[in-house]
């Protein structure tokens, strides 16, 4: 046995284990194989050891020294930690509370939740694809019903924020859904745009079915009785019960600055009206470019600030505004023959210069021209011509020509052609299907010709060794 107690002692597993017993008794608690071996009566325990670590079969018996107690031990003393006194806490006066923040809180969540809804309706789907008149009206009406959720929106978050500021007329104390604010502004905008009465709403058959249908019960009677108390209904729920409330709401909501329509929107509203109108229309030689070419174009002319631009055939002037986008400095003038689009670019505040292009007067010279000329019987080989003597010397010419110049075996094409050469001319072909997304949609191939006039006798000079070489 002791040769078995040196061989266990030497080794570390027998320290490990022992640290185990010893942390048992501590928690007053026996060691199984101790508990069992007291039973028998045995002075010195036996504790048998399993290697962990080892082959399990390998059983080592460990004599135990006399550091192993089998009665139970009392937990040490530990003195509890001292008390600690923490000083006073500061005490923060809390802000003013904010009367019906519930009430702001809701509307703010209104108002937020609308964002999805009017981005779908401002810009639905159906404008992005090849324009007919009736893809067209749709988009109008759905573009017309976004500005109106737009308001409706504005008008929610002016009620929160009146709300947060403490400054909600008290008229408006209980408005509390959208559909309540939808109310009152289209009671405001039927005022201001039908000339409708601003007040509660009337049943003008309600007093005649009250005479002759109320005793009888009739079915028409209660029908028409419930549309009355419905119409009422959202009234009633904002505290207003008679026709000088209402008016009073829609001259507080107004006060909020929600109503009220810029004298810029209108304007655009005006345009956009006027632009509508021309769809569906068949007005010669006019397509208008759509606005991705036009950037293009633009691109290319490299407009410099304070230079005069000139945009013949302009139709609507979608090339011009392109360029009053993208270089507010530059002086635009355009040309149109058609009234309609003139009238069209008038409202626009276009400097209109004549009516007939090619009989344009050339004592007005101008930096860059920029044109969508007509196609048809190689009209646009004769506008180009005419822009080309327009420029001034060291200006820039760009415009969209039929693909048909560029091919075909016609006097007029190939002198264009011959031409275009002399001159120094580029051209570039247009993707198929680039006036697919105009308002005209059409499937005629085109090109961009670029043309840059040349100053002095250096154009002489290279005009004549092209001719005689």
């Amino acid at each position: 046995m002791p040769e078995q107690h040196e061989l266990a002692y030497d080794g570390c597993k027998y320290k490990c284990y022992l640290k185990e017993i010893k942390v048992l008794l501590l928690r007053q608690k026996t060691p199984k194989v101790l508990s069992k071996q007291q039973k028998k009566g045995k002075k010195r325990p036996y504790y048998r050891v399993f290697c962990r670590n080892i082959d399990p079969k390998c059983k080592v018996a460990v004599h135990l020294p006399a550091i192993v107690r089998t009665e139970p031990v009392l937990p040490r003393y530990v003195p509890p930690p001292p008390v600690v006194k923490l000083a006073p806490r500061q005490t923060v006066k809390p802000s003013p509370a904010i009367p019906n923040r519930k009430q702001a809180d809701k509307l703010l969540a209104l108002a937020q939740g609308m964002t999805k809804q009017i981005e779908a309706k401002l810009h639905p789907p159906i404008s992005e694809q090849r324009t007919t008149a009736r893809r067209a009206r749709i988009a109008q009406s759905m573009y017309e019903k976004g500005e109106q959720l737009q308001q409706i929106q504005d008008t929610l978050y002016a009620l929160s924020d009146a709300i947060y500021q403490g400054m909600l007329p008290p008229i408006l104390s209980q408005v509390k859904t959208k559909s309540q604010v939808e109310v009152l502004y289209n009671l405001a905008r039927g005022a201001e745009k039908w000339q409708q009465r601003i007040g509660l709403p009337t049943h003008p058959d309600l007093a005649w079915y009250m005479e002759y249908f109320q005793e009888q019960g009739s079915a028409r009677y209660k029908e028409a009785l419930s549309e009355w108390e419905g119409a009422l209904c959202p009234f009633h729920a904002m505290g207003l019960t008679s026709d000088a409330q209402v008016k009073e709401a829609v001259e507080a909501l107004a006060t909020l600055g929600t109503t009220k329509v810029t004298p810029e929107q209108q304007w655009q509203k005006t345009i956009k009206a006027m632009e509508m109108e021309l769809i569906g229309r068949d007005i010669p030689g006019y397509f208008p470019t759509p606005t991705k070419v036009a950037q293009n174009m633009v691109a290319m002319a490299d407009i410099q600030p304070g230079m005069e631009v000139l945009e013949p055939s302009a139709g609507k002037g979608n090339i011009a505004d392109v360029i009053r986008e993208m270089h507010p400095d530059a002086v635009i003038s355009v040309i149109e023959w058609d009234q309609t689009l003139r009238d069209i670019l008038t409202k626009k505040g276009y400097n209109l210069v004549g009516s007939n292009f090619l009989e344009q007067s050339p004592k007005l010279l101008y930096d860059r021209i920029i044109m969508n000329p007509p196609f048809e019987k190689f009209q646009d080989t004769d506008h180009v011509h005419r822009a080309y003597y327009l420029l001034r010397p060291g200006g820039r010419l760009v415009a969209i020509m039929g693909e048909s110049t560029f091919f075909r075996d016609d006097k007029k094409a190939a002198i264009f052609r011959a031409w275009l050469d002399e001159v120094g001319g580029t051209d570039e072909k247009l993707p198929e299907g680039a006036f697919f997304s105009s308002d005209r949609p059409t499937g005629v191939s085109a090109r961009v010709v670029v043309i840059d006039k040349d100053t002095g006798l250096a154009g002489y000079f290279r005009r004549r060794y092209k001719r005689r070489y």
